[in-house]
């Protein structure tokens, strides 16, 4: 039984629990600032619908506003639906992808500041900038993710990586 947002799926010992040895599963929420740039993306269709409507067909195209939604809806979809730490890795879920860290490649997990958080390149799996980490892996490379409880996160990554680096430090405000 797969169901979408709090609840269970069915390979989980609970939501945000247990997933074996110090591991667990984690749903993210979107954050205010992403709720924030989420309307951003859907006001200007929504100006251009509202302007066909008042100007007829003299107004803008159906297709303009089609392509101006597409942002808006492509940006939900690539969000990540969980984040699963088992022994051997870090997993970030999303509907179309599924990316795989493993443990002894992370060096070090610590907080991201907002502006990070929204601008890197990495960043992509990150759905509320307030609670970002950044993950740092061997060769230099970096994801942004955003778990629920990114303190407790932070400590069982490291922990399964071997404690290897810092975790959880005080969150940068920009950087």
């Amino acid at each position: 039984m797969f169901q979408m947002g709090t609840q269970r799926f069915p390979d989980e010992a609970t939501q945000a629990g247990e997933n074996g040895a110090g591991g667990m599963v984690d749903t993210p929420r979107i954050g205010p600032v992403m709720w924030f740039l989420l309307l951003l993306l859907a006001v200007p269709p929504g100006v251009l619908a509202a302007a066909r409507r008042a100007m007829g067909e003299a107004g803008p195209s159906v297709a303009l506003i089609v392509v101006f939604f597409l942002p808006f809806f492509v940006m939900l979809l690539v969000l990540p639906r969980r984040y699963r730490l088992d022994g051997s890795a870090l997993t970030i879920e999303g509907l179309f992808y599924r990316k795989r860290i493993p443990v002894e490649k992370i060096r070090a997990v610590r907080r991201a500041g907002l502006w990070p958080a929204l601008t890197r390149l990495g960043s992509v799996y990150c759905s509320d900038p307030s609670k970002a980490l950044e993950v740092q892996v061997e060769g230099g490379g970096s994801v942004i993710i955003s778990p629920s409880e990114p303190e407790e996160f932070a400590k069982r990554v490291m922990a399964l990586s071997g404690g290897g680096g810092s975790h959880a430090a005080p969150a940068k405000r920009d950087a």
